[in-house]
């Protein structure tokens, strides 16, 4: 007897569809619901365990061999290692890549999903990350509106207990986005706990010099422009590329000290514009950058630290360092020489 295939109407599909997109959440929660996660404690212990589930105050977990679960509340966990979801794993390659226009969208959509599908509200949650890491991403981009607005709504109590405290640089930047100039150099000035040498202290070196060159400080801004450019040593490009801008329209504005602007438009160029400078570059900075270097000229680069004119014009043939500064009011770290004989690098004594 032939058997007949049973038909579904037209009007089946949609149904059917739901069902299986039902069928397929309601799995994916329920593998999510047994991840293997790692429960770092307050206390300094860790704890390998199976997640049973996930409430308003506590993980519940089941440890190898338990036939039950336990509950371990919020308030004793540092944080938890989550694993890790396609979506976060692409962000956070986006942000070490210093692509942040393309990180802030996947980071919002983990941002948007503040419920159990990112482990939501247990600590280190992967929805309060990915709020945390686009915060990062509009400082990084220079866009302390969107710092002060995202700050305003981020729970600083369901991030891992070591990132609760937040850095004084992403005030500095929200303040800088509501143009509190004022507000701004007293956060900078005040960080005295942060290495100048750090990426926060070379981000509150460039926020220090905004500050300056609103305030109608010139010199003093060109000083902390040069700290944050010659401190960075190229491990925040977009940072560099901004105070080197700044500091070279500064330059533009004394025709005396033009030999300091074409040092640093050039280094400018060589550094990060492949030959070419900044958007929005001045003519007199492209009339700069066409001439070229004479003997010497290189090192001036190094000159929009100085308050006056002249003072970095000493000639620094055969040095392979010009002296740097930090930001801690211009500190001096001695030169290198190179020995023409033994053709070694020796310190000055």
């Amino acid at each position: 007897m032939h058997r007949r295939t049973p038909r579904f109407k037209p009007g089946w599909v949609p149904v059917l569809g739901a069902l299986l997109l039902s069928w397929l959440s309601l799995g994916s929660q329920d593998a999510r619901a047994q991840a293997e996660i790692k429960v770092h404690f307050r206390n300094g212990t860790i704890m390998d365990a199976m997640l049973s589930g996930i409430s308003d105050q506590a993980i519940s977990v089941r440890t190898t061999g338990a036939t039950s679960s336990i509950d371990i509340a919020y308030g004793q966990i540092d944080y938890v290692q989550w694993p890790e979801s396609e979506l976060w794993m692409q962000a956070t390659r986006f942000y070490e890549q210093e692509q942040y226009e393309e990180a802030i969208p996947l980071f919002k959509r983990l941002a948007d999903q503040n419920n159990r599908t990112t482990y939501y509200p247990a600590p280190g949650n992967y929805a309060t990350l990915g709020h945390r890491r686009m915060i990062d991403c509009y400082r990084k981009l220079g866009n302390g509106t969107e710092v002060a607005r995202l700050l305003k709504t981020l729970e600083t109590d369901k991030l891992p207990a070591g990132e609760r405290e937040l850095p004084p640089v992403l005030s500095a930047w929200a303040e800088a986005g509501a143009e509190n100039w004022p507000k701004v150099l007293e956060i900078c000035e005040s960080a005295t706990e942060v290495s100048p040498a750090s990426g926060q202290g070379i981000e509150l070196a460039y926020l220090k010099g905004m500050a300056l060159k609103h305030s109608g400080e010139p010199g003093r801004a060109a000083i902390a422009f040069a700290s944050a450019y010659t401190l960075n040593a190229g491990t925040d490009s977009l940072v560099s590329r901004r105070a080197l801008a700044e500091a070279s329209a500064i330059l533009e504005q004394n025709e005396d000290r033009y030999p300091e602007l074409k040092a640093q438009v050039h280094l400018y160029a060589t550094l990060f514009g492949e030959g070419s400078l900044w958007e929005g570059s001045s003519p007199l900075a492209q009339t700069a950058l066409a001439e070229p270097l004479e003997v010497g000229e290189a090192a001036l680069g190094q000159a929009g630290r100085t308050a006056t004119p002249g003072e970095m014009g000493e000639e620094t043939s055969g040095l392979n360092a010009v002296k740097q500064v930090t930001a801690d009011h211009m500190k001096e770290v001695k030169p290198e020489t190179a020995d023409p004989e033994a053709g070694e690098k020796i310190e000055n004594p």
